[in-house]
């Protein structure tokens, strides 16, 4: 991520499915905060991994999980690999865990 490693910052990851195509994309929101400018890029998934940008921008962490849990995709590399909220994937058939973690109290 060079635009955070030049002061942007992550201010949305998140992902959307498309009914009708069966494919899923990433759209990730940098803010620049000194020039006042949002920028937005997008991804087509082909698979359902991603390289976790969260080794590189710890900032990504959560909202990598978030998408994981949402959408039943992993991001490979995520080191605090785990559900956020405990819920099933909008995509039947789709889970980023083999053996969900059991919900906490």
């Amino acid at each position: 991520m060079r635009a955070v490693a030049r002061g942007q910052r992550i201010a949305a990851l998140f992902a959307d499915a498309s009914p009708t195509a069966g494919r899923l994309d990433l759209y990730a929101v940098l803010a620049n905060s000194a020039r006042s400018v949002l920028r937005v890029g997008r991804t087509t998934l082909d698979s359902d991994c991603f390289p976790s940008f969260t080794p590189d921008c710890p900032q990504a962490h959560l909202f990598e999980r978030e998408i994981a849990e949402q959408f039943g995709v992993r991001p490979e590399g995520h080191p605090w690999f785990k559900p956020v909220r405990f819920h099933g994937s909008y995509r039947p058939g789709h889970d980023a865990w083999a053996d969900p973690p059991a919900k906490r109290p």
